[in-house]
């Protein structure tokens, strides 16, 4: 056996090795994180404002090659916070003049949502939502606690 012989029978292997590399790199990791300090900046891109709490959060990420994410926040401001403005006052977010109802279902939180995110009736709430993207802000009208959920990909 000639060396260019071994070397064209090791090439499928190197071939395969590397094919089964790329596909564990390209699917990435998934998850699903349950109040984890890292679940602000994993969701919005940016650190964790301090002039905020963040109650409850869930982050789910599925192992795919694209990014598809899912969140959940449970977020109690400060007095004389600017989490409800930076929150609402992104392009195409709007204000919800009738309720839920009035979200298209394709942006609105889905139905099994986890059982501490808005918990009272949608009539308690000043809701905001992304006219294309599903992303929804609900602040408490008496309490001023806001949730937030979002999604990308999913």
């Amino acid at each position: 056996m000639t060396r260019r012989d071994t070397i064209f029978l090791l090439l499928p292997g190197a071939l395969l090795i590397l094919i089964a590399v790329q596909a564990l790199l390209l699917t990435g990791c998934g998850g699903t994180y349950v109040d984890d300090k890292r679940n602000f900046e994993r969701s919005f891109g940016s650190k964790y404002p301090g002039d905020l709490r963040v109650e409850h959060s869930i982050f789910i990420q599925t192992p795919h090659f694209t990014d598809e994410h899912m969140y959940y926040f449970d977020l109690a401001p400060v007095s004389s916070s600017v989490m409800p403005q930076w929150l609402t006052n992104a392009p195409e977010v709007v204000q919800a003049k009738t309720g839920l109802h009035e979200i298209p279902w394709y942006v609105a939180p889905p139905k099994d949502h986890p059982t501490w995110f808005a918990p009272e009736s949608s009539t308690n709430y000043d809701i905001w939502y992304h006219t294309n993207t599903p992303y929804v802000v609900l602040r408490n009208k008496r309490a001023g606690e806001i949730f937030v959920y979002g999604s990308v990909g999913m």
